[in-house]
């Protein structure tokens, strides 16, 4: 079985993004039998999405995690709702704005994750120590873009998706990633866990 890892490269205040460090890591990862597939992904309206989209074709893959960075994120944070709507004052690394947009033209006003969050994340602090956040809104920009229209595409591409957000980083790289990307490992392995119940229970 397959999992798709994406991540952004740099943009604005992060020209080193802590998104595409998480995702990097997942290159050659595996878990029972789940194999990692990794693509980093522009910061651009026009590209990210198409990139996305050739990969997954290409790899046809059961489950994709998509990472990005959020200044409001203290800790990895799973996010739950994808609306359909791009309203952001800050430009993507093409100068493009969006303010009070919809992302589909008469598509869905917002995609909700089937995924058990919450009981995902009490299982990792019982289990694993790993403690993570639940989140309501991914916001209004390339991140949100991204998983709304990955969530649009889930059907046709059959995969389960979910978009994580990771914090910034307030130290050095490696430092970050001790932290950062064994909780992150820990929630792709749910993950991968909940999607291989689901896909045996259909």
């Amino acid at each position: 079985m397959k999992i798709l890892i994406t991540g952004f490269e740099g943009f604005l205040d992060y020209p080193e993004n802590p998104a595409e460090w998480v995702a990097r890591e997942f290159i050659g990862w595996s878990y029972q039998d789940w194999e990692a597939r990794v693509q980093i992904l522009p910061v651009t309206y026009s590209g990210c999405l198409p990139t996305f989209q050739k990969k997954a074709e290409a790899e046809n893959p059961e489950l994709v995690v998509h990472f990005g960075v959020s200044h409001l994120a203290q800790k990895v944070t799973l996010e739950r709702v994808a609306l359909n709507l791009l309203d952001s004052r800050y430009p993507d690394n093409e100068g493009k704005i969006y303010r009070e947009t919809p992302i589909l033209e008469n598509g869905e006003k917002a995609y909700f994750s089937e995924m058990p969050l919450l009981t995902i994340g009490k299982a990792l602090l019982e289990e694993n120590q790993i403690e993570v956040e639940v989140s309501n809104h991914a916001g209004a920009y390339i991140c949100n873009y991204l998983y709304y229209s990955s969530q649009s595409l889930k059907e046709d591409l059959g995969y389960e998706s979910l978009f994580i957000h990771v914090p910034p980083s307030q130290v050095k790289k490696k430092e970050y990633l001790d932290t950062i990307f064994k909780d992150a490992a820990g929630v792709v392995k749910k993950l991968c866990d909940w999607v291989e119940e689901k896909s045996q229970n259909e």
